[in-house]
C-alpha cells in the first residue's frame, strides 16, 4: 500500500514537473510569437514613414523644378533614376530601405524596397510617357499639373527584390515572375504613396481601383487619368503580389 502512494506521488510530481514545462513553452512560444508581431509592426511603421518622406521629397524636387518630376531613369544609364535625382533632398539612403526587408542595393546604389509607378509604358516606342506617375528614360518629364486626380494617383509603392526602380503594372513580363512583384509583407498589406504626397496602406486586392463614394465609379490608381480601367495584364500583375 505504502508503495502504490509513494508511485501515485512520484506520478503527481512527474506530471507538474512534465505541465510546468509544456507551459514553459508555450509561454515562450507566445512571447516571441508578440515579439515577432510587434517587431513587424514596428517595422511597418517605420516603412510607412520611410515612403512619406521620399514622397515629400519628390513634391520638394518638383517645386524646384517648374513643377517637374523626375524620370524613372536617364536615357541608357542604370545609375542615374528617379532616387538620385531626390536623394538631395532626403540626405539619408536607410530612407530607400523598407527595415522589414534584407538589404539589396540597386546599381544607383539604392536599396531596393520602393519602385516609381510608370504604369502604362510597356508596349510603347521610345518617348511615350506613359498612364502611370512617372515618365520613363527618354521622355518628356512629367509635371504635377500632368496630374488630374493626385489624390487617387499612386506615385510609389513596395516592392520585390529587382534590379529595377521602376513599376509598370502594365508589363507582366517582368512584373509577373518572383522577383519583380509588389511586395505585400506587412501582414498581407503593401505601403503606398499617391502623387499629392499621402500615404496608403492596401492589400493587393485593394490596391486596384478606389471609390470616392458611392455615386461615382471607382478610380484606378495606377494611370493618371483615373477613370481609364487598368488593364487586363495589370489586374493580374496586381493581385499576384508577393506576401
Amino acid at each position: 500500500m505504502a508503495f502504490r502512494t509513494q508511485w501515485a506521488d512520484i506520478r503527481s510530481i512527474l506530471f507538474k514537473v512534465l505541465l510546468a514545462g509544456v507551459s514553459g513553452v508555450l509561454a515562450a512560444a507566445i512571447f516571441f510569437s508578440l515579439r515577432e508581431g510587434a517587431i513587424e509592426k514596428a517595422h511597418a511603421v517605420a516603412c510607412a514613414s520611410n515612403l512619406k518622406q521620399i514622397g515629400l521629397g519628390l513634391l520638394q524636387y518638383a517645386q524646384d523644378n517648374d513643377g517637374k518630376l523626375p524620370n524613372v531613369a536617364q536615357p541608357g544609364s542604370s545609375t542615374q533614376t528617379w532616387r538620385t535625382a531626390i536623394y538631395p533632398y532626403i540626405k539619408s539612403h536607410s530612407v530607400f530601405q523598407c527595415p522589414s526587408r534584407t538589404p539589396f542595393d540597386a546599381l544607383d546604389g539604392f536599396p531596393i524596397s520602393y519602385a516609381a509607378n510608370d504604369s502604362g509604358v510597356y508596349g510603347h516606342s521610345v518617348g511615350f510617357q506613359g498612364l502611370g506617375a512617372f515618365a520613363p528614360a527618354g521622355a518628356k518629364p512629367l509635371a504635377t499639373s500632368d496630374y488630374p486626380d493626385p489624390s487617387n494617383l499612386i506615385s510609389l509603392c513596395e516592392i520585390t527584390r529587382t534590379a529595377d526602380y521602376d513599376f509598370d503594372t502594365d508589363d507582366s513580363v517582368r512584373f509577373l515572375n518572383r522577383n519583380g512583384r509588389l511586395w505585400a509583407g506587412h501582414d498581407g498589406q503593401l505601403n503606398i504613396v499617391f502623387a499629392d504626397g499621402h500615404l496608403g496602406r492596401y492589400d493587393p486586392s485593394e490596391a486596384i481601383s478606389h471609390s470616392d463614394n458611392t455615386q461615382q465609379p471607382p478610380k484606378n490608381m495606377w494611370y493618371r487619368n483615373t477613370t481609364t480601367p487598368l488593364s487586363v495584364s495589370g489586374v493580374d500583375v496586381v493581385q499576384h503580389a508577393a506576401l
